[in-house]
């Protein structure tokens, strides 16, 4: 039809895209799942953070575990979160104990010293 556009490949394209983030995005998952699901997929997390990050990588909590006898494996749900020692502001001392996914870049400018422009 003379006048009318007809949409190009690269906006359908975005259009597609758009609608699949749009469906795959987290708050719009949390806002249809079940609260069984929500529950499912908040243990597969949980699971999963313990055993590929915050136990293996993360000082404090790789010695919080060991002293308590405990294995990723036997924190299957957030229920079994119960299971865990709690933390008191003592065991914050020493901040660097704390990182989980260090930031090499952030590291470095924090330990540079300050130059005047």
């Amino acid at each position: 039809m003379p006048g009318v556009k007809s949409p190009s490949i690269v906006s359908m394209r975005s259009a597609h895209f758009k609608k699949t983030q749009t469906m795959n995005h987290p708050r719009t998952w949390r806002a249809t799942a079940s609260p069984e699901g929500i529950r499912t997929r908040q243990d597969a997390l949980l699971k999963r953070s313990l055993q590929t990050r915050a136990v293996p990588v993360e000082k404090f909590y790789r010695k919080m575990f060991f002293e308590n006898g405990i294995d990723t494996r036997d924190i299957r749900s957030t229920e079994d979160l119960a299971k865990l020692p709690f933390t008191s502001k003592a065991d914050f001392e020493n901040p660097r104990d704390f990182v989980i996914i260090p930031d090499e870049a952030a590291l470095k400018n924090k330990a540079a010293p300050c130059s005047a422009g």
